[in-house]
């Protein structure tokens, strides 16, 4: 079997993971689109749009959309920052942290915030020939919140933080 060892491996992703909750929030609240047409903004946060598609006739589309940007990736972070709070930290290994870990790493392939980033830039190209379009802040913390994702995924060594939960 492969072993691979990340060095510093808590410490890198404790910090990715305290970010992207920090850049998560940020983008849900933050207006993420303004349109303007006919001398008319209109601007609209992330959480906004979920929650009219909650409110409207597509109501399943709204529960998919705040379950895998917001409710997964909030409880995949926060489990992450559990158990490796616990281990910088010194706790020990419980069968709880044991079954955080496995839940995290069983919830990342459904944190879907690159794939939602895809949509609305193809939603983007297409709606600006109907409408003047300014990008928010919230769009480029969605960004950010991407790179930090992709941070974590280089620097989370599983082996190792197995390896450390296993000797506590």
């Amino acid at each position: 079997m492969m072993y691979s060892h990340r060095p510093n491996t808590v410490d890198k992703t404790l910090a990715a993971s305290l970010a992207s909750v920090i850049l998560l929030l940020v983008s849900l609240f933050l207006p993420f689109l303004t349109l303007q047409r006919s001398g008319i903004n209109s601007s609209i946060s992330l959480i906004d749009a979920a929650w009219s598609l909650v409110f409207s006739d597509v109501a399943l589309l709204g529960v998919f959309v705040l379950l895998l940007i917001v409710f997964i990736p909030l409880t995949r972070f926060g489990l992450i920052i559990f158990v490796l709070t616990r281990l910088k930290f010194g706790g020990k290994a419980t069968p709880g942290l044991k079954r955080s870990f496995r839940y995290a790493l069983a919830l990342e392939p459904w944190a879907m915030a690159d794939v939602f980033l895809i949509g609305v830039v193809v939603s983007l190209i297409k709606i600006s020939q109907l409408a003047v379009l300014f990008i928010g802040p919230a769009f480029w913390a969605w960004v950010a919140l991407i790179m930090t994702t992709i941070f974590i995924s280089i620097n989370f060594g599983r082996d190792t933080l197995w390896l450390r939960i296993n000797q506590q």
